[in-house]
């Protein structure tokens, strides 16, 4: 690139920043917004009554707060599904502790309380724990 080339490329250059600034400036003489189609300066607020309306939404129960309110340490392994679930349970069934230490009489026993949660992720001790809670 020759220093001649150079020399217009740089002002040419300079020529479309100083266009853009000009015709910002003679938008804001106009009145017209110079940003945006929608508010001539960018960190402009809204005053009161105008402007996007919002509403306070009801804060999200998290799965801490469904264990926490089911009360038996070690459930945290279900789904927040089944835990929104278990947590909306109210039954009358009385569940009988089973014997022994194989796993799927305790899964068969939570299943009589909710069928649709799949209490195989849970560990005896954490079955038992929820038996005992319901029995």
């Amino acid at each position: 690139m020759t220093s001649q080339e150079l020399q217009d490329y740089l002002t040419e250059d300079a020529a479309v920043g100083e266009r853009f600034y000009r015709q910002q400036a003679e938008r804001g003489r106009k009145g017209l917004p110079t940003g945006s189609s929608t508010c001539s300066d960018p960190y402009a607020t809204f005053p009161k009554g105008e402007g996007k309306k919002t509403v306070a939404k009801a804060p999200r129960k998290l799965k801490a707060d469904y264990v926490s309110e089911i009360g038996v340490a070690g459930i945290d392994k279900l789904t927040l599904v089944d835990l929104q679930v278990l947590a909306a349970l109210v039954t009358d069934i009385k569940l009988v502790m089973p014997t022994g230490r194989l796993k799927s009489p305790y899964i068969d026993q939570c299943s009589l309380l909710c069928p649709e949660v799949k209490f195989d992720k849970l560990t005896i001790a954490t079955l038992k724990l929820l038996i005992g809670k319901y029995s």
